[in-house]
């Protein structure tokens, strides 16, 4: 695949979620989903990758992680209409997919 269309691919598919972000403010349904069907999106090619499913897990285990830990020590974020964690459901996912796409973007510039 070109690496400009790629390239193009995916920020454009990070300036759809930071508009709905916008767009939706308060509701966390939106970027819910938004992450969601990124997130399957990316992990439509399983079977070519299995890098991409270690890596998906790993950023959100990670990212989980990092959230919750700097939540409760410091409270630098405050996450208002949140569920059962202190941080919305899809800041993990958002991780996960985020590992996936440095890999992705990194694997095809050095093509």
């Amino acid at each position: 695949m070109n690496k400009t269309f790629l390239l193009l691919k995916y920020v454009c598919l990070l300036a759809v979620f930071f508009a709905a972000e916008v767009l939706f403010h308060g509701n966390e349904y939106v970027p819910l989903v938004l992450v969601v069907l990124y997130s399957l999106y990316i992990l439509r090619n399983v079977k070519r990758e299995k890098v991409i499913v270690y890596l998906y897990a790993i950023g959100f285990s990670l990212g989980l992680a990092i959230e919750l830990l700097l939540t409760s020590i410091d409270r630098v974020q405050v996450w208002s209409n949140v569920g059962v964690l202190p941080i919305p459901l899809w800041l993990p996912l958002a991780w996960g997919v985020g590992a996936v796409t440095f890999y992705t973007l990194g694997k095809a510039l050095e093509k």
